[in-house]
């Protein structure tokens, strides 16, 4: 047994050995891009993982509107969904410890209108956020693209920029 049917042997094993029956857990294959986002928009709360969070699958997620939760680590690669949170303005699906994130998980999949309410507000944040704005950051890209070289120009060697702080400058 390799790949694939290894990692859901040992799911399901785990699951079993925790009380949950082997065949609640449903693997699913794997889709085209737009087969796969439209599966996300189908699903109540995404729960990230850890000590390894996802990155393109939980941005995947809020780009079709499913909230995710996350536990926030010490790593990059354990930040990236909170980095998500912060920048949909959802920061309370930040969670800083397993007892908190498991405490949530629990309490969101318990209520389901809070589920829906927090679908609802992700929707409408994430048009007022950066997190999809591609034209925004392109404009942006390109102002500190613009500012960097200016300094080049100059001879300054200015290591960090926030393109906040140059619109109108």
């Amino acid at each position: 047994m390799a790949g694939r049917e290894l990692y859901e042997s040992t799911l399901r094993r785990y699951a079993e050995e925790n009380g949950v029956a082997r065949d609640r857990l449903i693997f699913a294959p794997r889709l085209e891009l737009e087969q796969h986002l439209a599966r996300q928009r189908c699903g109540d709360l995404f729960l990230d993982h850890f000590v390894c969070g996802a990155h393109t699958t939980a941005s995947d997620a809020l780009r079709v509107g499913l909230p995710l939760l996350t536990l926030k680590g010490t790593t990059f690669a354990s930040r990236v969904a909170a980095s998500l949170l912060n920048t949909a303005a959802m920061p309370e699906l930040i969670c800083d410890t397993k007892e908190a994130y498991e405490a949530l998980a629990i309490d969101l999949a318990r209520q389901p209108e809070r589920l829906l309410a927090l679908r609802s507000r992700l929707a409408a944040s994430l048009s007022g956020t950066p997190l999809f704005n591609v034209h925004q950051f392109r404009t942006d890209l390109e102002t500190g693209l613009a500012h960097i070289a200016a300094e080049a120009r100059r001879g300054a060697r200015k290591k960090n920029i926030r393109v906040s702080e140059l619109v109108g400058a």
